[in-house]
């Protein structure tokens, strides 16, 4: 329940404000880190890892994506 509040009330603050996409980025990292740290020791290092990416690396990789071509599907 606490969990659901803290995410709820970001969420009021941000629409209230106009948090950019890089906010949003931030909190989406935060909370998945927090549920890596739930796993044991060897796997949340792990999971870890995986959310460390900057938003700038993120924006880049996401912008390679969007400007690739279309693979075809067969």
């Amino acid at each position: 329940m606490t969990k659901l509040y803290i995410i709820l009330l970001f969420s009021g603050i941000c629409t209230i404000t106009g948090c950019s996409n890089k906010t949003w980025y931030q909190i989406g990292q935060q909370n998945r880190i927090q549920e890596c740290r739930k796993l044991p020791y060897e796997q949340a290092i792990e999971c870890e890892q995986d959310y460390k990416k900057s938003y700038k690396e993120y924006k880049e990789e996401r912008k390679q994506i969007i400007n690739s071509p279309p693979t075809k599907k067969e």
